[in-house]
């Protein structure tokens, strides 16, 4: 079946759906990596009803963008989708035709920092950058200025991306690892996902037993990183004196409405 065909099929599938009121629960959970999304993903997934799936491409190396086939194949079914995606026009299309519920999650920058470091010493070959071939000769310091100079621009501009989408619900990695349920509370009622209390309690220990752990489960890592580091993190954020951003180190969590 062609990409036309698709598309084709989904629209009527979409006029069906609204003709009758037929609506399911898409979730759309667009995230900082290294933000404890896998482990949020699987837990939201575990709701009734749910399933989890993908709506780009898998390649890790190429910037994450929704794929209208995937949004078109997918739309009957209730899922969260766990995307490292920006906001844009396409996006903003995307959520309108699709009826996708965004949540937007992301962590202090410090720390985000401190857990690519970590990953990249583990796991040099599943990240989603391309680090230098000498990694493993790198200093932390080195490591982090490099992590900070090439990936955390990304998060910046995925933050202020997506503070241009009126109906973003954001999250922070603290929301979720201090009261996952809280969060599930919250999400399940913006995306009408039929969810008791105790079945939010159940998906929440189920991702837990099914191993989707955060890698630390702690705040503050980032007070480790290299003094350059924190404060090119700084003079990154300062390039946007009109945003307040909720990965910040030393900001608060703030969740929207």
């Amino acid at each position: 079946m062609g990409r036309a065909d698709t598309l084709l099929k989904a629209a009527v599938r979409t006029q069906v759906r609204r003709a009758f009121g037929v609506q399911k629960p898409h979730v759309l959970l667009a995230c900082m990596p290294k933000s404890a999304s896998s482990f949020l993903a699987n837990a939201l997934a575990s709701l009734p009803g749910m399933v989890q799936c993908e709506l780009s491409g898998r390649d890790p190396h190429k910037e994450q963008e929704l794929d209208p086939a995937l949004c078109a194949y997918r739309d009957l079914q209730a899922y969260v989708a766990q995307q490292h995606v920006r906001y844009s026009e396409h996006s903003a299309q995307m959520i309108a035709e699709f009826n996708l519920t965004p949540v937007v999650l992301v962590r202090n920058l410090d720390d985000c920092v401190a857990s690519i470091r970590d990953h990249a010493r583990q796991q040099p070959g599943k990240t989603y950058s391309w680090f230098p071939q000498h990694l493993s000769e790198m200093t932390d310091g080195d490591l982090e200025g490099y992590i900070v100079d090439f990936l955390i621009p990304w998060y910046v501009q995925f933050e202020v991306s997506w503070q241009k989408c009126p109906s973003a619900i954001w999250v922070h990695y603290d929301d979720v690892r201090t009261n996952t349920a809280q969060v599930l509370q919250r999400i399940s009622r913006a995306a009408r996902i039929s969810a008791a209390d105790p079945m939010i309690d159940a998906a929440v220990q189920s991702a837990v037993t099914r191993g989707k752990r955060f890698n630390m489960g702690v705040s503050g890592r980032g007070h480790s990183i290299a003094p350059y580091a924190r404060e090119r993190i700084r003079s990154l954020l300062e390039r946007y004196p009109h945003h307040q951003f909720r990965s910040a180190p030393g900001q608060q969590p703030q969740s929207a409405q």
